[in-house]
């Protein structure tokens, strides 16, 4: 399987890009997908896509939501507001 969207692969389809986020525990056995947190104030979150421009597609926003992980695993990137 092809690895998630790097400056190698930038053309990732968006099928092999969510199997790349989808993981297993091995413990429990439970399937989920990775995932990573960004802690930030409140004030600091704005739109991507405000009312005046078109609207994303689905794969538009989750090619922008996936982000390399610190060990270089793509996860969905969860901003925390605070």
């Amino acid at each position: 399987m092809a690895s998630a969207i790097t400056c190698n692969n930038p053309n990732i389809s968006l099928a092999e890009l969510l199997n790349s986020i989808l993981v297993l525990n091995a413990d429990t056995g439970d399937v989920g997908l990775r995932t990573v947190t960004q802690a930030t104030d409140f004030a600091d979150i704005t739109p991507v896509v405000n009312c005046n421009m078109p609207p994303l597609s689905i794969e538009d926003i989750i090619r922008r939501a996936i982000v390399l992980d610190d060990d270089g695993q793509p996860a969905i990137n969860l901003v925390i507001g605070s």
